[in-house]
């Protein structure tokens, strides 16, 4: 699948199938996510690779919406490490690119994705601290849960001209 194709196909799955994620296709993932774009080059994301359902199943306590994660084959938890940046304030730009490309290389690999927000929300973010043995210098981002689909999705890409403006407002 090319680079436009896993765009307009990316969606929100929340539902999988027992499948095993290959470990050369989560690399695929992990290296596309460090591939994203960060302001100034300054990396400061780092992963957690989770295949632990124990540990999967601890992130309900602290996040409502984040069911799919029981059904996950792997989840990836980014965490940002504010002191790496080279412009503060915008660990959250590289950390959101970087979860960007997570979902879009895992839609190109056939793998579903859901987006599981964790920041700025307090709780949710003290709570990964815990379950995942996060320094407290460092900020649970988000989570990605990925494994095969086991639900169709339309694909995106309709182009709405009502959203889109010329030159000014």
């Amino acid at each position: 699948m090319d680079a436009i194709e896993a765009l307009f196909n990316r969606r929100s799955i929340r539902m999988y199938t027992d499948k095993e994620i290959p470990q050369e296709d989560i690399e695929t993932i992990l290296r596309a996510a460090m591939s994203a774009p960060s302001a100034g080059g300054s990396n400061v994301c780092h992963y957690i690779v989770v295949k632990d359902k124990n540990l999967l199943k601890e992130v309900i306590n602290y996040h409502q919406y984040a069911h799919m994660l029981l059904k996950a084959n792997v989840a990836i938890v980014v965490v940002a490490d504010p002191s790496l940046e080279k412009y503060p304030g915008r660990w959250p730009l590289n950390c959101s690119a970087a979860m960007e490309n997570i979902l879009i290389a895992a839609t190109a690999l056939g793998i579903g994705s859901c987006w599981v927000g964790i920041y700025p929300v307090e709780e949710r973010m003290n709570g990964l601290r815990k379950i995942f043995n996060i320094p407290d210098n460092l900020i649970p981002f988000a989570i990605a849960s990925l494994g095969y689909p086991a639900e169709k999705k339309k694909p995106h890409g309709e182009l709405d001209k009502s959203i889109i403006h010329n030159n000014k407002w």
